[in-house]
């Protein structure tokens, strides 16, 4: 069965870069990826964390003051 992840997008790349130190910070494991070409909105990448992860991810992005344009939860492919 394949793993459930939270993708979150942002306006560009250093934002989504910021947003993966904040969590890195607090411990939470995340990825930067490319977006999936059908959910793409400005920018190219997407900060991927875990499913279970997702509401804790979004409370302590938007606590630090970046905006989230998107976010959707998908079957990982890995």
């Amino acid at each position: 069965m394949a793993k459930r992840y939270c993708y979150f997008f942002f306006s560009g790349y250093y934002v989504t870069a910021k947003a993966a130190d904040i969590l890195e910070i607090n411990r939470i494991d995340c990825r930067i990826v490319k977006s999936p070409v059908i959910l793409r909105n400005g920018c190219s990448f997407a900060l991927r964390v875990a499913a279970e992860d997702g509401d804790i991810s979004r409370y302590m992005i938007e606590r630090a003051g970046l905006n989230i344009s998107g976010s959707t939860v998908m079957n990982g492919r890995y």
